[in-house]
């Protein structure tokens, strides 16, 4: 009986140990579960924050001699990253001077709500608070970096500056229905710069180049921008369109609308031997 009860009390403690041993295996497959997912769902939100897209150079739509129809210059949206060490020991000191120069500068929102909306940004450590409310091109941004705190630089003074280009027409509204529009949004695009009619959206997929990404991260405090994929710019279309038949064609247009009084008319104007269209004129 006293070999049995120790044999039953034997298998008993080691059915106990081995009940102990995996009920803290499994504690720490779940602890361990539970602290990588929060490392890397904190690594990809990091990612997710800290990557920007690099936007190509749309393609030139030129005419038949290669002069330039449609082409796209540089924009900039200027931000501020008010949690660097440059700006923070600073900002007390110069923050409603940056605000009053501000409002000077884009005349609304007012001085106040500027320097209301940045103290909100400061205390909230925004990284990347948006200072300017419309796109500016160069020669306004190189008048914003002598702004109080930015023209302490990039790392001195938090500046973040991001360019976005925009569409021009060289030769003003000649042959501009036929040249098209771009539409924010158009195509599932969001920022801008997507063809939707016109030579614009019929050509879209070769004039729109295709997006570069980059990386910022902080070294050392400061925030460096690491290229991982360069951008690919768009090609250039040369059309068969003929500046000073347009222009003819354009006028000689006008002419008749307005002698018999029509609300629109359309005129195109085709070389026979070689079927190309030398112009197209569409007003009304």
């Amino acid at each position: 009986m006293d070999i049995r009860k120790s044999i039953v009390t034997r298998i008993a403690i080691i059915y106990l140990a081995l009940l102990i041993f995996s009920l803290v295996v499994i504690y720490q497959m779940i602890s361990v579960q539970q602290i990588e997912n929060s490392r890397w769902e904190q690594i990809t939100r990091n990612l997710k924050e800290n990557t920007v897209k690099i936007e190509p150079n749309r393609g030139n739509i030129c005419a038949d001699d290669g002069s330039i129809l449609a082409t796209s210059a540089p924009g900039y949206y200027v931000r501020i990253d008010l949690a660097a060490e440059g700006v923070k020991r600073v900002f007390s000191n110069e923050a409603d001077s940056l605000a009053y120069y501000l409002s000077a500068f884009f005349k609304n929102p007012s001085r106040q709500e500027y320097i209301q909306k940045l103290n909100t940004a400061y205390k909230n450590n925004n990284r990347g608070f948006m200072l300017t409310p419309r796109k500016i091109d160069y020669h306004e941004l190189q008048q914003i970096k002598k702004f109080p705190i930015l023209r302490r630089g990039r790392y001195g003074g938090g500046m973040i500056i991001e360019q976005e280009n925009q569409r021009i027409t060289p030769l003003g509204s000649l042959a501009l229905r036929t040249i098209g529009d771009l539409n924010k949004g158009a195509y599932g695009g969001v920022h801008g710069n997507i063809g939707y009619t016109g030579l614009e959206g019929a050509y879209e997929q070769y004039l729109k180049g295709k997006e570069g990404i980059s990386y910022r991260e902080n070294l050392s405090g400061r925030w460096v921008s690491r290229i991982e994929i360069e951008p690919q710019d768009g090609m250039d279309i040369i059309t068969t369109l003929n500046i000073k038949l347009q222009d003819i064609a354009e006028s000689a247009l006008l002419q008749n609308l307005e002698k018999h009084s029509a609300d629109w008319g359309t005129a195109i104007l085709m070389e026979v031997k070689t079927g190309e269209i030398k112009a197209i004129a569409n007003l009304g």
